[in-house]
């Protein structure tokens, strides 16, 4: 599918829920290979919409009662004003942008393959962390070691800011867990441990997931 075909200009305009639904409605009865992987990263987004990762149980309530559905449907149905239909599609909009990113469903229908299946990555480990990842008894009792008497003033880093330390939590080996702590930053890996062990599913959670998994070599 072409920029052109999209209708790019156009979409930026509208809320990311119903940029998702033009694009599903264009590309769902699509039978060319190259869009097969599109379709699949569409089906994963619109399966984590109706799943409670970005908004709990008004998250599903809202994709059951708006995914697909007109506004003056939605309007009769609710008993509520239209204006106040799309007020409730630009909230929605951007609380899901804030975990899967505003561009998202312009890069599924216009990027090439490689950043769509990367994208694809993502949203699936949205809805299911991925279980390799996971970090020894060691290692968490080395974050003892990091903390400070400020600990309780954690800090946060943008993850692009952590690379050297998310590539220690990638290739650490048991036997050598002291030498390589050398010239990195403690705070920032006590971040990233406390980030990975959080139960909350945060954007940052799951892209650091994310990244330690495109290291892997795409396993």
């Amino acid at each position: 599918m072409t920029k052109t075909q999209f209708g790019k200009e156009k979409m930026m305009v509208l809320t990311l829920v119903k940029q998702l639904e033009i694009a599903w409605t264009a590309l769902s009865g699509s039978d060319d290979p190259d869009d097969e992987i599109r379709i699949a990263a569409l089906d994963e987004l619109i399966a984590l919409l109706f799943s409670e990762v970005w908004d709990g149980k008004k998250g599903v309530a809202f994709a059951e009662t708006y995914f697909d559905i007109p506004d003056k449907e939605i309007s009769h149905k609710l008993g509520i004003s239209l204006s106040t239909v799309r007020s409730n599609r630009q909230l929605a909009s951007r609380k899901l942008s804030k975990l899967v990113g505003s561009d998202i469903v312009e890069v599924i229908c216009n990027a090439p393959a490689r950043q769509v299946r990367d994208r694809l990555v993502f949203l699936q480990m949205l809805r299911s962390p991925p279980s390799w990842v996971v970090v020894p008894n060691s290692v968490w009792e080395m974050n003892g070691v990091l903390q400070d008497e400020n600990a309780s003033l954690r800090k946060s880093f943008p993850l692009k800011d952590c690379k050297a330390e998310i590539a220690f939590l990638r290739q650490y080996t048991f036997s050598h867990i002291e030498k390589s702590l050398e010239g990195l930053s403690k705070e920032k890996l006590s971040f990233l441990l406390h980030l990975m062990g959080s139960e909350d599913v945060t954007r940052d959670r799951v892209l650091l997931f994310y990244l330690l998994h495109q290291k892997k070599g795409g396993e």
